[in-house]
């Protein structure tokens, strides 16, 4: 006895979705972007290393040079204006800097290895749910034929013993054997509702998403 309605799914199918789009609908996936992203901008600042920079600097202020110890009158201030532009050319530095390029690309190629890696794994992961769901939905179109059959038998037994031409203990059996019949059907109807939440959650749907769905 079920303490709750378990209706079987409707018989069109549900649409499934394009593996790449729900690929990258799934945050972990975008996460895996942005970090690509980050390892690139990284290989650029390792290469602006060879670019030359230039600085300016300027200071302007007042200063004070009394004629006697501690003669500060208030009298003796002096304007100390400074300016400077100093231009760096990187010429050598022991190789530090194809090196720390070299690292920034291998970090670089690391990520995209990542997240190609992880792509596949989100595709993978959505075509074995839409598998699953679809097993699950032919096993309950198979049980339900099952239970048709069972229905059969038993009414036709029930008419044989109104008419005396089957036992009680027959009728127990067909009885039993359609019971079975149901209680395979509410089975494969439940495992098709955990299937689907498994389609959902492979395409990234929370949980909370999912049961407000439901």
């Amino acid at each position: 006895s079920l303490t709750t309605r378990l209706d079987a799914p409707s018989a069109a199918a549900p649409r499934s979705m394009d593996p790449s789009a729900v690929a990258s609908e799934r945050s972990a996936v975008h996460a895996e972007e942005q970090q690509v992203e980050i390892a690139n901008e990284l290989v650029k600042l390792a290469f602006s290393a060879y670019i030359p920079a230039v600085d300016f600097k300027m200071s302007f202020g007042r200063l004070m040079y009394p004629q006697q110890t501690f003669g500060l009158n208030g009298t003796d201030w002096l304007t100390d204006w400074n300016a400077a532009i100093t231009l760096k050319v990187p010429i050598f530095n022991g190789f530090k800097r194809g090196a720390e390029v070299s690292q920034a690309r291998i970090g670089l190629r690391q990520e995209q290895y990542r997240l190609a890696q992880l792509r596949e794994a989100v595709q993978l992961q959505y075509e074995q749910a839409v598998g699953e769901r679809e097993r699950a939905a032919a096993s309950i179109t198979a049980r339900q034929r099952t239970v048709d059959q069972a229905q059969r038998v038993y009414d036709l037994t029930v008419l044989r013993y109104d008419q005396g031409l089957a036992s009680q203990l027959e009728v127990s059996d067909a009885r039993l054997s359609l019971l079975q019949a149901r209680a395979n059907r509410a089975q494969a109807i439940a495992q098709y509702y955990i299937a689907d939440a498994g389609v959902q959650r492979a395409r990234g749907v929370s949980s909370a998403a999912l049961s407000q769905v439901r």
